[in-house]
């Protein structure tokens, strides 16, 4: 059933100024990342053609509406993709205010500079705006604006973007800084002192002061608050910039109850 679903969603005729929208129905309340399993979980290779200008997501909690075909037991999740214009926003969120927001962290020119340790740094360092007086702990969307003239697939860039974007409003507590600070510090090509200073700022932590980051194997784990999200959206701006500008905010969002019918109509 999974190939069939990524051959009809590569299928999918997403044209300019538009981008690939898709919607998770369940009432399944566990702690998981939507967008892996509405993009990572069916295989980066179906977004390949259709996310050229950007992927949106979001998750409700409520029932399925009735499959169109008959099946044997009732389904309990709804995995829904179309095309949607850039401009249009979400089916079932509305923002209830900005949590923080930043604007053209230079996060290098390579692909690789998009990965989850490279954007934190370059969030970090970018000045972030936050705003102390919302609410943190109800549901959450972020919108990323990805500027850049270098080829990407934005389906391989999604989770690093997140997930870098979510742990740059953390500060980590200190848990076993001597071996994590030493092993980012060599991923990034900072000194030790500046990766600990970076690990301990507080200057945005609008999501808390946890453990952010934890050693491993010989590598290091990021964990970030990435439960608390419902909604995100990536956009691919092409700039003549010589490397990649990454522009977003972070929002705590409530339902719109005039469009949570849409699904079922």
């Amino acid at each position: 059933m999974r190939s069939d679903l990524a051959a009809a969603v590569a299928a999918l005729d997403v044209k300019p100024g538009e981008l690939v929208h898709a919607v998770l129905v369940c009432q399944d309340r566990r702690a998981f990342d939507v967008e892996n399993l509405l993009f990572y979980n069916l295989g980066q290779g179906a977004f390949t053609r259709i996310a050229d200008h950007g992927m949106r997501f979001e998750r409700l909690d409520a029932p399925p509406p009735p499959c169109p075909v008959p099946l044997e037991t009732d389904a309990p999740y709804l995995h829904l993709y179309l095309p949607a214009a850039v401009t249009s926003g979400y089916l079932h969120w509305r923002s209830a205010g900005s949590l923080a927001s930043w604007r053209n962290a230079a996060c290098g020119s390579r692909v690789a500079d998009l990965s989850l340790a490279s954007v934190w740094s370059a969030i970090k360092r970018s000045g972030v705006t936050a705003q102390r007086d919302v609410p943190s702990s109800g549901p959450l969307a972020i919108r990323l604006v990805l500027a850049g003239s270098a080829p990407c697939r934005l389906a391989s860039c999604l989770k690093g973007l997140v997930d870098g974007a979510l742990s740059a409003l953390h500060s980590h507590d200190g848990s076993s800084i001597d071996v994590i600070a030493p092993r980012l510090a060599a991923r990034l090509g900072l000194s030790v002192p500046s990766a600990k200073e970076l690990l301990a700022d507080r200057s945005a932590d609008v999501l808390g002061r946890i453990r952010l980051v934890t050693p491993w194997g010989a590598s290091l784990q990021w964990l970030p608050r990435d439960d608390l999200l419902v909604a995100g959206e990536l956009v691919r701006v092409h700039a003549g910039s010589s490397g990649w500008l990454l522009s977003g905010e972070v929002t705590r969002v409530e339902e719109n109850e005039d469009t949570r019918g849409l699904i079922h109509s």
